[in-house]
């Protein structure tokens, strides 16, 4: 999908809160109009652009830089935070953030530095000893990665990431001595993805609850198969209870040990919990399950409880004494 003209009226239509985060002093903007404008040396074309700005391609950019760079370096030149809010105001859409990072990088070294910064989710597929240009990563996908994955997360932690989310999915078993070393560095992550695991133990419950107790999202959904009895797997659900007490969202479906008891475990400790999913979970179902009397003395409280047979969803506000269930 090609991106959509942006015009000077557009622009200052944006919301308040955009304009703030990309706001640049009136002689930047000036510099980039030279710069955009400065490979026609026709006045009259000049001032057509002045006057109504032609749409300019990332390709066409780039030849612009091309065959001015010396008057760049020297006329125009703008320090990499300038650039960087300039690029953050070009590229502000959403899913496409990464084609058109990657078409910046090939401009010049400057911009493939500021790029490099402004990639803030990245997928890796193999072993690569670019990661640490990539500063200011906070998603890190390794659901197609083919390599050691221990390996890679003891590289992961030696650099200076504040990465939130780590997703793990779709590969064989979790990589405790990975994952345990880099909890020890990198101490923001928030969410952890493990689903469609081969294989998921007692042991790696343990393991997550002890390397991460700040997690607001797990998704241990849909392992293959179990290596321990039912005994043990809900002592391994208990601890996580116990220990990830900002858990907001669980995802336990296909987890079959998974019991009455133990969903209400998650929400007794788990204060503020939001949303449990335990699709294909035949050891449990919402219809025994007493909301009000778990809630304890909670003022309000919001969940959606999702088994398989549609959603249960229960609101109650004690200022009110209101509750709702469907």
């Amino acid at each position: 999908m090609k991106r959509k003209r942006t015009s000077l009226q557009s622009s200052q239509q944006l919301p308040s809160s955009m304009s703030t985060d990309f706001y640049l002093p009136d002689e930047c903007w000036e510099s980039v109009y030279k710069f955009l404008i400065d490979a026609d040396t026709d006045a009259d074309n000049n001032r057509h652009y002045l006057k109504k700005r032609k749409r300019t391609s990332l390709k066409s950019s780039q030849q612009l830089v091309s065959s001015t760079k010396t008057t760049i370096a020297t006329d125009f030149y703008l320090p990499d935070e300038y650039w960087e809010c300039i690029f953050k105001f070009l590229i502000d859409d959403g899913d496409n953030n990464s084609r058109y990072l990657k078409t910046l990088s090939l401009v010049s070294k400057q911009f493939l530095s500021i790029t490099n910064r402004l990639r803030f989710s990245l997928t890796l597929y193999h072993p690569t000893r670019y990661l640490k240009k990539f500063t200011n990563l906070t998603y890190l996908d390794l659901t197609c990665f083919y390599g050691d994955l221990n390996k890679i997360l003891l590289k992961i932690s030696r650099f200076q990431l504040k990465l939130k989310s780590l997703n793990l999915s779709n590969q064989f078993t979790i990589p405790q001595n990975g994952l345990r070393i880099f909890s020890q560095n990198i101490k923001t992550l928030t969410s952890l993805i493990c689903s469609n695991m081969n294989s998921i133990n007692s042991t790696d419950l343990f393991l997550i609850a002890d390397c991460f107790p700040f997690l607001e999202e797990l998704d241990l959904s849909n392992p293959s198969n179990f290596k321990d009895d039912d005994s043990d797997c809900l002592h391994g659900v208990e601890i996580l209870s116990s220990t990830l007490l900002q858990l907001r969202n669980i995802n336990l479906s296909s987890h079959n040990y998974i019991n009455n008891q133990s969903l209400l475990q998650l929400f007794k400790n788990c204060e503020f919990l939001e949303e449990v999913t335990m699709l294909n979970c035949r050891n449990c179902n919402g219809a025994t399950i007493d909301i009000a009397s778990v809630l304890g003395e909670r003022r309000y409280f919001i969940f959606k409880l999702y088994l398989g047979d549609g959603i249960f969803k229960a609101i109650i506000d004690r200022d009110y004494g209101s509750s709702s269930n469907s």
